[in-house]
């Protein structure tokens, strides 16, 4: 799962409001040793106002060369250090001039508001390996599950591998 994710920069970010109105964005990404994702976002746009409203989200990254997906749920919070704020605002110029070769990414043309960092603070991570040998879905999925210090915004691992 971290070879994975460290190879892959970007994916879809679920969100919904309190209603449970259902809203999906792509977004760059990083992540860290405790697997937290860090993305960028807006102020103004569908999906920060959605996890304003509800800090629950769903992400998934795919790769369609390996047909490999990796899921995750977790709450998201805001990143208030002002460095790691300004390395993923780095990141993501980084990824989009080396991914896209153009230096401005998606959410520089966007007019809606402030940038704002966010975590993603996972709570299971799920990866599907669809081109493992016939195995008839035995072997497929590999699980994490976290355990989460609100307090701290800490996660530890607390179950590996299903």
């Amino acid at each position: 799962i971290r070879d994975f994710l460290a190879s892959h920069h970007s994916g879809v970010l679920a969100t919904s409001d309190r209603a449970a109105t259902p809203h999906a964005a792509v977004v760059y990404f990083s992540f860290d040793n405790n697997f937290c994702l860090t993305f960028t976002t807006k102020t103004e746009t569908q999906k920060y106002k959605n996890m304003e409203e509800n800090d629950q989200v769903a992400f998934v990254c795919y790769d369609e060369a390996n047909q490999t997906t990796v899921q995750i749920t977790g709450q998201v919070k805001k990143v208030k250090d002002e460095t790691q704020r300004q390395e993923m605002l780095n990141a993501i110029y980084d990824y989009s001039a080396s991914l896209s070769k153009t230096e401005l990414p998606p959410i520089e043309k966007l007019f809606a508001g402030n940038y704002v960092v966010l975590r993603l603070l996972p709570q299971v991570i799920k990866m599907a390996i669809f081109l493992r040998p016939d195995s008839e879905g035995q072997d497929m999925y590999e699980t994490v599950i976290f355990d989460q210090d609100e307090d701290e915004e800490t996660i530890s691992l607390s179950a590996a591998k299903e």
